[in-house]
């Protein structure tokens, strides 16, 4: 989903939009003779695992792992002529490889050779496991991955790989929560086609680990938050319903709370099956996370 993740930090997508009846009254029982299909099933899907960090990332900095939960989500929306919807997911995998010492008042990026401020940072990767996207119609979320759309089979997981954090800069650093603004540069990779990506005005919330910050999870804690925008074409989507029932693109905007603290100290999750909606909650603003007295 974290886009640069991401993000990502990814991320979507998509199937037949729920059916409208004139006037644009829901019809989630009987579709329109344009979609009309046989119920779908959902696809056996080979397993997501988490991506991982190598052993040069984790000798760079400290590793980072997103905390699933209501405070990690990824949402999308899409509008079309004929209908729109939208879908979330909170199941994030992955790391970031975080700067040491990012957090001191006389801290400065780095530069590389072009005098690129790149810091904070520095390296990630993020997956999303395509069954794990709810739309609010089980009928949509099968279709969605079918072979006619994302083809999880084939492709179970939309990934961010993060290659830097650009022009970073610190915007806040107040209430024991220090905040970064800069731009995610990486590669995303959706329905099996690789495109390089920039994420501006993406969001870095650090909290070093203390009492209070422990309602949010163990260890130092980071909120990674950005919106952006993908072209389906850009990812080899050319179902015949795009540009009619479905938006030609997506909008997305994700929030990941990540922990410092080892994997195996992180609660264990339960498989989030097809037809069951995935945790959603709050969106959180990394200004929000302060600590409470």
């Amino acid at each position: 989903m974290i886009g640069g993740t991401l993000i990502v930090f990814g991320s979507v997508l998509l199937g037949p939009p729920m059916p409208m009846a004139p006037g644009g009254a829901s019809l989630p029982n009987e579709p329109t003779p344009e979609i009309a299909v046989e119920a779908a099933e959902a696809p056996e899907v080979p397993t997501v695992e988490a991506p991982r960090p190598t052993v040069d990332q984790l000798a760079k900095g400290q590793a980072y792992r997103p905390l699933l939960g209501d405070r990690t989500t990824v949402s999308f929306h899409t509008e079309a002529p004929m209908g729109s919807f939208e879908g979330h997911t909170g199941e994030v995998l992955g790391f970031l490889i975080v700067e040491r010492g990012c957090l001191r008042t006389d801290w400065a990026p780095e530069t590389d050779d072009t005098g690129t401020p790149r810091g904070v940072l520095l390296a990630g990767a993020f997956s999303v496991p395509v069954i794990s996207i709810d739309t609010g119609m089980a009928q949509r979320n099968a279709h969605m991955a079918s072979t006619e759309w994302m083809n999880a089979q084939a492709e179970p997981a939309i990934v961010f790989e993060l290659a830097a954090f650009e022009q970073p800069r610190k915007i806040r650093q107040e209430a024991g929560v220090t905040t970064f603004e800069g731009a995610l540069v990486g590669d995303f990779v959706m329905h099996g086609k690789r495109k390089p990506m920039r994420i501006e005005h993406a969001t870095v919330a650090m909290m070093p680990e203390s009492e209070s910050s422990t309602m949010y999870g163990p260890g130092d804690l980071l909120m990674i938050r950005c919106s952006y925008a993908l072209k389906l074409a850009d990812f080899g989507l050319d179902h015949p319903l795009i540009g009619r029932s479905v938006g030609k693109s997506v909008q997305i905007e994700q929030a990941i709370l990540m922990t410092s603290a080892p994997v195996d100290a992180l609660p264990a999750k339960e498989p989030t099956a097809l037809e069951t909606p995935p945790q959603t909650g709050e969106r959180m603003d990394p200004k929000h996370i302060t600590p409470q007295h």
